[in-house]
């Protein structure tokens, strides 16, 4: 899927992969892509991606609920994603116009890189190996604040499909309570 503040398209396809990437949003695309982590957009320059901070979130989490040294870690940079997505609403809301993420974006970017080099070398594979994928791409941790008017999230897009996911939810469980009275018939 991918969603501009004109169009959303949609492509089915067998594949999550590259290629269909590349198709959707064609070779000469020259804008920022906000994606999860996921090698189909490998081919995408870094310099121009965003990388989903509600995703990152979800894999720290994860990474908390492992235990062991894995929960203070991940413990740590969802602080740290909490205090950015904190400052981003409150700019939203116009709470203070020099409330921005920039004001926190050095110590934020320090503290989060910080985190994720000394993971990346924790003995927990999966911690260490999700660090290690986030800081190839730390760049793309930061576009939102160098780049006007790109979120922090690819929730745009997550907002774009839900009224399509809920009108096949809608029709699959008419469809199973169909299917439900019919067999008790």
């Amino acid at each position: 899927m991918a969603v501009t503040s004109w169009v959303t398209v949609f492509v089915v396809r067998l594949s999550r992969g590259g290629q269909v990437a590349r198709e959707l949003v064609g070779e000469r695309f020259g804008g920022i892509l906000v994606t999860d982590r996921y090698s189909a957009y490998n081919w995408y320059p870094v310099r121009w991606r965003q990388l989903c901070w509600a995703q990152l979130t979800e894999g720290f989490e994860g990474m908390r609920d492992r235990g062991g040294c894995s929960e203070g870690i991940g413990d740590a940079l969802l602080a740290q994603a909490h205090q950015m997505f904190y400052v981003v609403a409150s700019g939203a809301r116009g709470h203070a116009a020099t409330l921005d993420v920039s004001v926190l974006h050095d110590p934020l970017r320090r503290e989060v890189e910080r985190l994720l080099e000394a993971a990346a070398d924790v003995g927990v594979l999966q911690t260490a190996g999700t660090c290690r994928d986030i800081l190839k791409r730390r760049e793309a941790l930061w576009t939102f604040v160098q780049v006007a008017g790109v979120e922090p999230t690819n929730n745009t897009a997550e907002r774009a499909i839900r009224p399509a996911c809920s009108g096949v939810r809608g029709a699959l469980a008419r469809r199973a309570r169909r299917a439900r009275a019919l067999s008790k018939a």
